[in-house]
């Protein structure tokens, strides 16, 4: 609902500013970015805890999706409507063609957006100081009116000139003023990457001019980040990465999409396809497309994009952990182990080790002793027979 509206944000937009899209224009349409962008932040994570999910993979997936989601309306929808749509109003293309105006407005925007970007990580910056130093100056001010209070109740003055040792703040204290790094920001961390590749890969060729701009947000954004997670950012818990993930089906997404738009604004606006049939332009888009598929796949033949490393480490991997399952599976007998716990020791069942006891019978399953408090009846690990193997 909010991605419907902020569509229709931007298609009054383009009806306020149709018959002129200057500066101006670009300048209202990085204010609506930005400003819808920070309410979206404050909804996702009330949307995605509303979904309940089971796992924590879930959830982060979720989350994700819907980021990437708003997102791409929220900085893609303006320019895929110059690109494809603009040319087809009744105002028709501005005054030196759709091509240029999208030209102008992709490099005005991506400026401001830039800019906004490296103001935002700055402003965290501030902001932890301006924390740590109102609280020193409240500090001290304080110490200095229990200093006057102690002079005049005194009356003669001895105490005017004591000086308090300042107290030191310790590290959990000074944890506290920080910013937080929890899952939001992580994902807002990386989003902003994505998105800036987004602007290279959907209209790069269109503006090549944007790609210094998304590589200044490139390098702002990761040694930005870096010294702030660094220096004034709350120590994060040890959590299990999930990797690349879903991140690598959303660059998918682009690289496709960016073909597809690539290949209409070819057969659009190209000299070869001018004045040609619909279905002329159709089949040329096709094969465009079919051709950039096939080029992907001859550079994956050539620079593989896993490597021989990765390859073998991950059978290392597996390997070390069907070793260990198949042992456990070897030395592990619920049944007989119960029972020669429970039966007679010249019945030849066999029975679990005791501490200090030594035995050529595999030891029972060490997961039902848990369970059932067996504490005794869990060999030492010198007597244990998978540890010798």
């Amino acid at each position: 609902v909010f991605c419907a509206f902020v569509g229709g944000c931007i298609i009054l937009w383009t009806n306020i500013f149709e018959g002129s899209m200057d500066a101006s224009a670009s300048i209202w349409l990085s204010i609506m970015i930005v400003f819808f962008q920070q309410v979206y932040n404050l909804i996702v994570p009330r949307l995605t805890e509303w979904e309940n999910h089971k796992h924590q993979s879930e959830y982060y997936n979720s989350y994700v999706f819907k980021q990437f989601l708003f997102e791409s309306v929220n900085r893609y929808c303006a320019f895929f409507f110059l690109a494809l749509k603009q040319r087809y109003t009744k105002v028709g293309c501005p005054k030196g063609g759709c091509m240029a105006a999208l030209n102008t407005h992709l490099t005005i925007t991506l400026l401001i957006l830039s800019a906004t970007r490296i103001a935002q990580i700055f402003f965290a910056v501030l902001l932890v100081r301006a924390k740590i130093w109102w609280e020193d100056y409240n500090l001290k001010k304080a110490r200095a009116l229990r200093l006057a209070d102690a002079s005049d109740s005194c009356g003669d003055g001895n105490n005017s000139g004591k000086q308090e040792g300042f107290p030191h703040r310790s590290y959990a204290e000074l944890q506290s003023k920080f910013a937080p790094v929890r899952l939001q920001e992580q994902i807002d961390s990386m989003m902003q990457l994505v998105l800036s590749l987004g602007f290279v890969l959907l209209f790069g060729p269109v503006a090549p001019i944007i790609v210094p701009f998304c590589l200044v947000v490139f390098v702002v954004q990761m040694r930005g980040s870096a010294y702030l997670y660094s220096h004034f950012a709350k120590r994060s818990l040890p959590r299990h990465q999930y990797g690349i993930g879903i991140w690598a089906d959303i660059i998918k997404v682009l690289m496709m999409t960016s073909c597809i738009l690539s290949g209409f604004l070819i057969v659009v606006y190209g000299d070869t396809f001018a004045g040609t049939p619909l279905l002329t332009r159709l089949v040329g888009m096709i094969l465009y497309v079919a051709a950039m598929q096939l080029v992907w796949l001859l550079v994956d033949l050539v620079c593989p994009p896993n490597s021989d490393d990765v390859r073998l480490l991950k059978a290392r991997r597996e390997r070390v952990r069907h070793v260990l399952l198949e042992r456990a599976t070897d030395f592990t007998n619920v049944e007989g182990a119960i029972d020669g716990a429970e039966g007679d020791l010249s019945s030849g069942s066999p029975r679990l080790l005791t501490r200090g006891e030594t035995s050529d019978q595999p030891s029972a399953d060490l997961a039902s002793v848990v369970q059932e408090g067996k504490w005794d009846d869990i060999p030492c690990f010198d007597h244990a027979d998978y540890l010798k193997k």
